[in-house]
């Protein structure tokens, strides 16, 4: 194993890093997508891990993060193995044999997490929480469990939120379904959407409005030029998460001149609904 240096120059302290390939790992993924990573990794002594797993194909990867503190040992019981003093973070990005996304996820500050389940690069799951598997934190997660009123899950993890996405044959979304254990805004509901010809807004029902109701309409009940189609370049982005997308002013101009194209279409008797 090779030792290597790095300066970092604000702070004029010279850093050991232990940095190495530490074999082959591999998981499955919705029972039956098996990906084999090769694991790389740099070991900052007391201070933290880092291993990054690519897959073969170069498109999955898994980062995880070992944050140490020494100055913690001893303080924290109950951990057999005497870990107690580390706690990590956990990135995974994993694609199909086709390319596509299928799922996310994000185990953050040693016991939050977010994951997200896709059908063919569309979001068709979203679930937030934490979870007391690393007993540093295991109080930090039950105090947070406590003031959201979370739910347990099979698996014995506190679920703070849920969202799932259904969409059409268009490839349009056609339901959200919401669910959160402290819904003081009172958002829990199923929205469906409804869509006319390329000229008409697009109806939500309820309306879709933002969590902080600053906005005085539905994200996009009411709204024209906002969700792509699917031969749209703004769509994978829009497929991924489709309430953190924000439209371009392309989008919109390339909706006015669908429209346009759907008014002269009529008088040739070709008109047709989105």
């Amino acid at each position: 194993m090779q030792i290597k240096f790095y300066v970092i120059a604000l702070l004029l302290v010279i850093i050991p890093c232990e940095c190495y390939s530490d074999g082959v790992r591999t998981k499955v993924y919705a029972d039956s997508i098996v990906r084999i990573f090769n694991e790389s990794c740099s070991d900052w002594g007391n201070e933290q891990k880092r291993c990054r797993f690519t897959s073969e194909n170069g498109l999955s990867h898994i980062d995880s993060i070992i944050y140490r503190n020494p100055k913690y040992k001893g303080l924290v019981k109950g951990d057999k193995d005497g870990r107690s003093d580390e706690y990590y973070d956990l990135f995974e990005r994993i694609y199909d044999d086709e390319g596509f996304l299928i799922y996310v996820s994000m185990y953050i500050h040693g016991f939050r997490y977010n994951r997200m389940i896709y059908n063919r690069g569309r979001l068709v799951y979203v679930e937030t929480g934490c979870d007391t598997l690393q007993s540093f934190f295991k109080d930090d997660c039950r105090m947070k469990a406590l003031a959201e009123k979370a739910s347990v899950d099979s698996n014995g993890r506190y679920v703070f939120s849920r969202e799932k996405y259904e969409w059409n044959s268009f490839g349009r979304l056609k339901k959200r379904v919401l669910w959160y254990s402290n819904d003081v805004l009172k958002l829990n509901s199923s929205y469906i959407y409804t869509y006319g010809t390329p000229c008409d807004t697009i109806h939500v029902t309820p309306v879709d409005y933002p969590i902080n109701f600053f906005e005085k309409t539905g994200v996009y009940d009411g709204s024209f030029g906002k969700i792509p189609e699917i031969e749209d370049p703004e769509y994978k982005d829009f497929a991924e998460n489709p309430y953190e997308f924000d439209a371009p002013p392309e989008l919109l101009e390339r909706q006015k001149k669908r429209c346009e194209d759907y008014k002269k279409s009529l008088k040739n008797g070709n008109g047709k609904t989105r």
